[in-house]
């Protein structure tokens, strides 16, 4: 799937298919597939541990230069982790829809997600930590495992 006009179709169709709105950015270091990111210069966005940085809270990462220079989506679960961009280049960044995401603890489905406090890009259940969340879980996503996440606006819940 490319990016057309900053949007994606669900992919297959199915019930909860991953799919949404999608965005190009900048970013200063290196983004992963599944990592979170929030607003952090201009036209650019980042990762971090620091809960307070994802009151910016953009999307999350589904491609970019260093994955592709075509503006391939990567749409599949097996995906998440690889690189997307690196330093300078363009990321791609889902803002609204449904994405995969890497929990680093266990996220019950119909949880609420935050951003994990020890793994840059990652996620954690929300409640024990409060802060920004970005999502509600879809599916139980098991500790270091991907799963797929309905992403919210930023909402502090601390």
């Amino acid at each position: 799937t490319m990016v057309a006009g900053g949007a994606l179709v669900a992919v297959g169709g199915g019930v909860a298919a991953v799919g949404g709105t999608v965005l190009r950015f900048l970013t200063a270091s290196t983004l992963l597939i599944g990592d979170v990111v929030y607003i952090s210069a201009a036209e650019t966005v980042a990762k971090s541990t620091t809960n307070a940085n994802y009151a910016g809270f953009a999307g999350v990462v589904v491609g970019g230069d260093t994955y592709s220079n075509d503006g391939y989506i990567a749409n599949e679960s097996t995906l998440v982790g690889q690189t997307a961009a690196v330093s300078g280049q363009q990321v791609l960044v889902q803002t609204r829809g449904i994405a995969f995401i890497k929990s680093d603890g266990a996220i019950l489905a119909g949880s609420l997600v935050i951003p994990d406090a020890s793994v840059a890009g990652e996620c954690d259940v929300a409640g024990a930590n409060p802060g920004y969340t970005l999502g509600t879980a879809i599916e139980a996503i098991p500790d270091g495992s991907v799963g797929r996440m309905l992403i919210g606006l930023s909402y502090n819940e601390a």
